[in-house]
């Protein structure tokens, strides 16, 4: 019997193979691929799995994709289709580094740990005595995974704790941008609503966000590379503490 994923994936049996490789085939691949139709229900598989395998692959590498295919499905509840997904940078972000642009960076800046009730909060801490605002920035780059299909609603957060809620004391500006085009999008002059309080996403209270409606956003996809540019502001001792980046997308 016909699978539909056989169909559906491009995918042949191996006629030009050995007689008991193409009674295997039968016996467990196709088997396996209707039983999945019959709990599940004849359906087309996701536009990326439909070129998943191509006809011109050879046999070994056919069965290779299929079983990569074949976890999808079971990942998924057998639907195929892609799960949200959350990717956390906690600081030290890994590809991230520090960068400044102006000579008003008279400061210090440490890493340290934050313990809210029962959560942590891994941060840089940008602090500066000095009467004007001084500013540091905090350079990080991500590249969208292959397995990317589309953004979460809510696409970027940065979770951010200031000691005063006067963005003249201090304040965080976040810019993003697509490596190699130009134009970005900027959230600016952000401070705690409430002083020393943190602002994050896994407390759904987050200040510093971006959506999929965002025109960066919606210029990234598989393959391409996220800037991310954190910019802290402080004077008079009043701090800027820089905690998780979260980026949500399906795939």
């Amino acid at each position: 019997m016909s699978s539909t994923y056989t169909v559906n994936l491009g995918l042949r049996k191996p006629e030009h193979r050995d007689p008991e490789t193409v009674e295997s085939w039968d016996a467990v691949i196709n088997n396996n691929l209707d039983l999945i139709d019959a709990a599940f229900g004849s359906r087309s598989y996701t536009a990326k799995a439909q070129t998943y395998i191509a006809s011109t692959d050879p046999h070994s590498l056919s069965l290779n994709k299929l079983a990569e295919a074949l976890k999808d499905v079971a990942d998924t509840g057998g639907g195929g289709g892609a799960v949200d997904r959350k990717v956390v940078l906690f600081p030290e972000f890994s590809g991230g580094t520090f960068t400044s642009t102006e000579s008003n960076n008279l400061g210090t800046l440490v890493t340290n740990a934050d313990v809210v009730g029962n959560y942590v909060f891994n941060h840089y801490n940008w602090q500066s005595s000095e009467i004007t605002l001084q500013s540091y920035e905090i350079s990080v780059q991500w590249r969208v995974p292959e397995t990317w299909v589309s953004w979460l609603a809510e696409s970027l957060f940065v979770d951010i704790s200031t000691k005063d809620t006067d963005n003249t004391n201090c304040k965080v500006d976040v810019t993003i941008s697509k490596d190699g085009i130009p134009g970005n999008s900027a959230v600016t002059g952000i401070v705690s609503a409430v002083a020393e309080d943190w602002y994050a996403e896994r407390l759904g209270n987050a200040l510093i966000s971006f959506s999929n409606a965002n025109p960066i956003i919606q210029l990234l996809g598989a393959g391409d590379t996220l800037n991310i540019l954190i910019k802290m502001y402080s004077q008079s001792n009043n701090y800027v503490k820089i905690g998780a980046i979260t980026i949500g997308f399906h795939g």
